[in-house]
């Protein structure tokens, strides 16, 4: 050992003569080479020479001390170290917005794991894992512009049945354009913005019209069945079927809507008035062919149907079952016969 040299007393280092530290373990030395007490801290009562075991505990506390603030500062570094740049948590951010905003498209967005956030601890991990995600930012790209390529077709074909009722959609249009234009820009985000708007306003036109369209077409069931009962309708048209077809045509689904709705309750009302009385006349009349050893089981089950269906309001379905009713008496080639030979006895 050269002169002067000294020995940490905490980790047996050589220490360089002057130095105020141990160089390995930054453990604070007296000129002489013992530990020295931390600046703020009041000058201990001297010790009795000879008494070891009181220096020994105080050397104990203060190693104690150093151990526990190098472990915390080492563990605030490492803390530290594990947490991605800015720049890499907004490209795994935007993954995730991508997937998101995407869900409509039927496409599945490549994206981390939750535990990858804590993995980039060095420079050297942070590279790599922004080239992994680079990587995945391009398959996602690929995979949504294709999946948005494929539903703007699909948009247009619905736009075009949109506007062959009369709800002209030109913003539609051109959003559906300017689309095009933000994917061949590589502007993904705009495009996905667009996207949600129109495909939110396509949906609500579509379900306005389908409901309409419902509503006119329940108008010319019922008028059809009413009349094959002989039960005359409410309205007392006999064009008020193509009438609202026209409407519809022309653009005007709500008035369409509202008054095929208001016409199908009129209807339902007479029918739950009506219909009571022509299921037990009906039903008499098929005891009598039971009484007379026909096989009635058919026509039975079918008012059994129907008059289930008034008994729990289903007036519509009562009616339909009624109607399968007449038709199977009327076109029926054997009843029709036997029928016939009624009339002639």
């Amino acid at each position: 050992m050269s002169d002067g040299a000294r020995k940490c007393p905490i980790c047996a280092a050589q220490v360089p003569a002057g130095a105020a530290s141990c160089p390995m373990c930054a453990t604070p030395l007296s000129p002489e080479g013992t530990l020295t007490s931390a600046p703020a801290r009041e000058e201990a009562p001297p010790t009795v020479a000879g008494d070891a075991s009181s220096a020994q505990s105080e050397d104990d506390r203060l190693l104690a001390e150093h151990l526990s603030r190098s472990k915390v500062s080492g563990s605030t570094v490492r803390s530290r170290s594990h947490q991605p740049s800015a720049a890499l948590m907004a490209r795994m951010q935007r993954l995730q917005t991508w997937q998101a905003n995407a869900k409509g498209l039927r496409v599945l967005v490549p994206t981390l794991p939750g535990w990858a956030e804590g993995v980039a601890a060095t420079p050297a991990e942070e590279e790599r894992w922004e080239e992994g995600v680079r990587g995945l930012e391009r398959t996602a790209y690929k995979e949504i512009s294709s999946a948005l390529d494929l539903w703007q077709r699909e948009s247009g074909s619905r736009l075009n049945r949109l506007e062959a009722y009369g709800l002209p959609s030109p913003t539609e249009r051109r959003s559906l354009e300017e689309i095009q234009r933000a994917l061949k820009a590589g502007d993904l985000d705009r495009a996905l913005d667009l996207y949600q708007k129109v495909a939110n306003v396509v949906v609500m036109k579509e379900r306005n019209l389908d409901d309409a369209i419902e509503s006119v077409e329940v108008v010319k069931v019922l008028s059809s069945d009413m009349e094959v009962l002989g039960i005359e309708a409410p309205w007392h048209d006999p064009g008020i079927a193509p009438r609202l077809e026209s409407e519809l045509r022309a653009g005007k689904v709500a008035e369409a809507h509202q008054e095929a709705s208001e016409l199908r309750k009129k209807a339902l009302d007479l029918v739950s008035s009506t219909l009571p009385s022509r299921v037990n006349e009906a039903a008499e009349r098929v005891a009598q062919e039971k009484g007379q050893g026909q096989d009635v089981g058919p026509e039975a089950a079918l008012l059994a149907k129907a008059a289930r269906a008034l008994r729990q309001g289903r007036s519509e379905e009562a009616l339909r079952e009624m109607v399968r009713f007449h038709n199977r008496k009327t076109l029926d080639p054997f009843a029709m016969v036997e029928e016939s030979l009624k009339g002639g006895g």
